[in-house]
């Protein structure tokens, strides 16, 4: 995420990492990033209707209301709200962000962190904006999942009976360890509490993955990647068919009315996790092929607006990290297993379907359109620069204007509680 910030704030695009991939790497991983991401969000938005429904089923057990009624409602719901447009959206995620804890896997908790980039075009300001969002994103999570699970980790026993049963339980939010915390510290009402904290959590999650989906194939159909017909807005600038078709595919959360949510669940966060992490790792492969454009055409380091922590070398370090996980995450569906035997095919084929696909978008790409990958001397670092640059100036001198007048309410609210949300 960090290289990912290092590359939009020397120049902001409003295809994200779409755009940089086949501007400094190769036009095939650009194609590639951007279906692979579509493929992740409009996947991760049934997850999140599929986890909605088991956290209802803490309140009503799907034996009395069939978990289809509450995927239907979801559903409706977010269609809705993303119809109404990016600042409807952006006001209902920043009020259902404190809600925000922790997931139930850490690689999957983790993903959607470059929803930044998505989002790069309705920034006012990206050079100061986006440095601030990464910074801000890594420790929120890092401060409400290590907290969490410290707190967690000291209240329940690891060998309590009621974390055994509850992995075997076909609910969610009854087979929390939160949940557990809670009925041992004796609280009775407060389960429910959290369950709905989860609920809103999950809410709000589904309705940024939509978005997300709807504007990565709007992207991708205005830069001719994908059929013209999803870059077709309404009066109201809404890409209407790219949110229809996205939203077509939420409805295989309705998988839930013949199958187990929990193992549908299963499956959707497979699917998820290794389209998120080949998203990663074309991210890493971007920002290296960037930094070597950059020593090659003597873009000197101070020049660069934000520059990542541990530079080259860490984005060389995390794409070997998030290749190993790639190809090891679910190695357990080789090992014998009573309920499977020695091969579980199913969970194999949702961990795994990403990688042949993610290939065979870029060697496809590359066998039609005969592109070859982009040489650091001749990438282009520069068109749309200073477009970019006019704007900055512009926006610091008003913003200059307004320090003056600026309430001191504000100030504090800026220091001491904005970064919470």
């Amino acid at each position: 995420m960090c290289g990912l910030g290092e590359m939009a704030t020397w120049l902001p695009m409003p295809s994200g990492f779409t755009g940089y991939a086949a501007r400094f790497c190769d036009p095939a991983l650009g194609f590639a990033i951007g279906w692979t991401y579509w493929f992740k969000y409009i996947i991760v938005t049934p997850n999140q209707l599929t986890a909605g429904a088991l956290v209802i089923s803490f309140w009503i057990d799907t034996k009395q209301v069939n978990a289809g009624v509450w995927v239907t409602v979801f559903l409706m719901l977010i269609v809705s709200i993303n119809y109404f447009g990016v600042r409807f959206f952006g006001e209902f995620k920043f009020w259902l962000s404190s809600f925000k804890a922790t997931m139930v896997s850490a690689t999957f908790a983790y993903l959607s962190t470059e929803l930044v980039s998505v989002t790069i075009s309705k920034a006012e300001n990206p050079r100061k904006t986006i440095p601030r969002a990464i910074k801000l994103t890594f420790f929120q999570i890092l401060f409400f999942y290590m907290i969490s699970i410290l707190l967690v980790g000291t209240l329940v026993p690891y060998n309590h009976p009621k974390l055994v049963f509850a992995t075997k339980k076909s609910s969610s939010a009854a087979a929390s360890p939160f949940v557990v915390a809670i009925e041992l510290a004796g609280i009775p009402i407060l389960p429910h509490i959290l369950s709905a904290c989860i609920l809103l959590f999950v809410f709000s999650a589904a309705n940024s993955d939509l978005y997300i989906a709807t504007h990565t194939i709007y992207g991708l159909a205005r830069e001719g990647k994908a059929p013209a017909i999803f870059a077709r807005t309404d009066h109201h600038s809404i890409p209407v068919y790219a949110l229809i078709i996205s939203s077509c595919f939420s409805c295989l959360a309705y998988m839930n009315v013949s199958s187990d949510s929990k193992t549908v669940f299963k499956y959707f966060v497979d699917l998820v996790t290794i389209f998120g992490l080949l998203t990663w790792i074309s991210m890493l492969v971007t920002h290296i092929h960037f930094v070597r454009a950059r020593r090659v055409q003597h873009v000197s380091d101070s020049s660069i607006v934000y520059k990542t922590p541990f530079g080259v070398a860490g984005s060389y370090f995390a794409l070997v990290f998030c290749c190993v996980i790639a190809l090891t995450k679910s190695y357990d569906v080789f090992t014998h297993n009573k309920n499977w035997g020695r091969f579980n095919y199913k969970s194999f084929i949702t961990a795994y379907l990403g990688i042949p696909a993610y290939l065979c978008l870029i060697f496809g790409y590359k066998l039609v359109t005969r592109c070859k990958g982009v040489k650091p001397e001749k990438a282009d670092l520069w068109s749309g620069k200073d477009e970019i640059d006019r704007e900055e100036l512009a926006y610091l001198a008003r913003k200059a204007m307004e320090e003056s007048t600026r309430r001191r309410g504000n100030w504090v609210y800026e220091t001491f509680v904005a970064w919470l949300f």
